[in-house]
């Protein structure tokens, strides 16, 4: 999947659970930058009732696009 699909499905998820969101990070960036900034992730900050409601939030989106949720410290090698 490319970001811009990812972005997409990611968009059609939150808005499929009424989920108040922003886009943020390079994506966001890239909207009011004269150059792209390139990324190869897709950011968003979510609106929920609580820390734990965000979680599981994000976790059940994550795993409808086929991704693994990863919370904390993730070295990249």
């Amino acid at each position: 999947m490319t970001p811009l699909t990812i972005l997409k499905a990611a968009v059609t998820e939150l808005e499929k659970r009424n989920v108040e969101y922003c886009l943020i990070g390079g994506h966001a960036a890239s909207l009011y930058r004269i150059s792209e900034r390139v990324t190869k992730d897709v950011d968003f900050a979510i609106l929920t009732t609580s820390e734990e409601t965000a979680k599981k939030t994000a976790g059940e989106i994550i795993q409808a696009l086929d991704f693994k949720p990863v919370s904390g410290f993730v070295a990249t090698g």
